[in-house]
């Protein structure tokens, strides 16, 4: 090998299915937080409104 050559490695079958499971967790964790902060917006609206 000489300075500056390139060398490709393809990742093997648990690295690809690990790389793509982690990449779509945080976007889950959103969503799921999401939901969640206007359910309780919602419940809260209502339970002030009923009183």
């Amino acid at each position: 090998m000489n300075q500056n050559d390139v060398v490709m490695v393809s990742p093997n079958g648990a690295q690809v299915q690990s790389s793509a499971f982690n990449r779509n967790v945080p976007v889950f964790v959103s969503i799921g937080s999401i939901i969640t902060s206007v359910i309780l917006g919602i419940v809260t609206v209502i339970s002030a409104n009923n009183r």
